[in-house]
Order: C-alpha cells, then sequence, then structure tokens
C-alpha cells in the first residue's frame, strides 16, 4: 500500500522529531564515579571482618564474631559510599519543582515540556 504525499511528509516529519528528542530522552548527566581507593579499603575490610566471625566462632566467643559481622557492614558502607575527590560527599541536586507534587524527575519534566509544545 503506497502512502501519500501528505502521509510521506507526515512521517517524515515525525521521524525527524523522534531523531531530535532521541538525545533529549536518554540522560546520563550524574553518573556515579567509583572510588577506586573505596573499594580497595573497603573490600579489606571486609575480608578482616569474615576472618573476625569465623575467629569468633572458632573460639566460640560471640562478642567477637558481633565485631566481625559489624566490621563487614562498615566495609560495605565504605566501598559502596560516595565520596568527591576531596573526601567529602557529594551534595545531591534539588530542582526547584512546579506544580503540587513535591520532586518530579527530569523526565517527568522534559514530557509536560514536549506535551505543551515547548521542545
Amino acid at each position: 500500500m503506497a502512502l501519500s504525499d501528505d502521509e510521506r511528509r507526515v512521517l517524515e516529519e515525525m521521524e525527524r522529531q523522534l531523531r531530535a528528542a532521541s538525545n533529549d530522552v536518554v540522560d546520563i548527566g550524574t553518573r556515579r564515579r567509583i572510588n577506586a581507593t573505596a573499594v580497595t579499603i573497603g573490600v579489606l575490610i571486609i575480608v578482616a571482618g569474615i576472618g573476625v566471625l569465623l575467629g569468633g566462632i572458632i573460639y566460640r566467643v560471640p562478642f567477637v564474631g558481633v565485631l566481625g559481622f559489624v566490621a563487614m557492614v562498615a566495609g560495605v558502607l565504605i566501598a559502596t559510599s560516595r565520596k568527591g575527590s576531596n573526601g567529602t560527599a557529594a551534595p545531591r541536586q534539588s530542582r526547584p519543582t512546579s506544580g503540587g507534587s513535591p520532586r518530579k524527575s527530569t523526565l517527568e519534566d522534559r514530557w509536560e515540556r514536549r506535551m505543551g509544545g515547548d521542545l
């Protein structure tokens, strides 16, 4: 079934808009950077915590086992923490919201702008 000139023009316009908007949908602006030093220290603390936990089990000292478990949890927290290069936690960016919702995602904002004809 052949398309009319008007349908073909509308289809081409839709394709152009889709290609132009494809960069707008995928936003990788705030990537999480891996801090190799924190991961290494965290893994070492986890391994040491496992050793202390096993030592507490072998020698039947529950307090030592609990300390080993606490060390493992601390190692996981250190390995997965978000730290900047200067050692401070990365601040979260809060955007002013419009309307009554407390917080909107960027995708929702873009969708509303697109439906409103702003894009």
